[in-house]
C-alpha cells in the first residue's frame, strides 16, 4: 500500500464557473489548429466536457491523465512555499503544444488544449484562452463580458 493520500485544503473561494460550458468549449476549438479541448476537474479526476475536431486523438484519456499533472504542481509549489498562482502549464512534442490553464474562478477546474503546431501559434492560442478565461470567469468588479466573439 502507498503511503497516505494526499489531501487538498477546503477551498478557499466558492467555485463560480459558468453554467456556459458547451458554448466555452466551442470557442477554445475555434482557436487556430486546435486538435482537441476539454474542461476537466482535477480534484475529482473527472472530464467535465471535450471537444475534438476529429482526429485519432483520445482527448478523455489524456485530460483526465492531465489532473495528476496538476495535483503534484500544486503540492509540489505548497511544499516550497510558494504563494501565487498557477497560470497555465505547457508540454510541448514534436508535432502539438497541450497547454492546461487552471480557471481562476475554480480551485479545481482546468481549460486543457491541444494545438497542431504545423497550424496553430502558441502565442495567439495563449491569448485566446486568457479572453476565454475572462468572459467565463470574470473577475468580481469586472461588468459581464460579451461570450459571443
Amino acid at each position: 500500500m502507498s503511503g497516505p493520500r494526499e489531501t487538498l485544503p477546503s477551498p478557499a473561494k466558492k467555485d463560480t464557473l459558468a453554467p456556459d460550458t458547451e458554448a466555452a468549449l466551442d470557442r477554445v476549438m475555434s482557436i487556430e489548429g486546435a486538435i482537441a479541448c476539454a474542461l476537466v476537474d482535477h480534484r475529482a479526476g473527472m472530464v467535465l466536457g471535450t471537444r475534438s475536431a476529429g482526429e485519432a486523438f483520445d482527448i478523455e484519456l489524456v485530460a483526465g491523465a492531465k489532473s495528476e499533472l496538476i495535483r503534484i504542481e500544486m503540492a509540489t509549489s505548497r511544499a516550497l512555499g510558494l504563494d501565487a498562482r498557477l497560470e497555465d502549464m505547457l508540454t510541448i512534442l514534436e508535432a502539438q503544444y497541450h497547454l492546461i490553464r487552471p480557471l481562476p474562478c475554480s480551485d479545481s477546474k482546468f481549460l486543457y488544449l491541444v494545438i497542431d503546431r504545423a497550424r496553430g501559434n502558441l502565442a495567439l492560442a495563449r491569448h485566446h484562452l486568457v479572453a476565454i478565461e475572462r468572459s467565463w470567469c470574470p473577475e468580481p468588479d469586472d461588468p459581464p463580458r460579451s461570450r459571443s466573439a
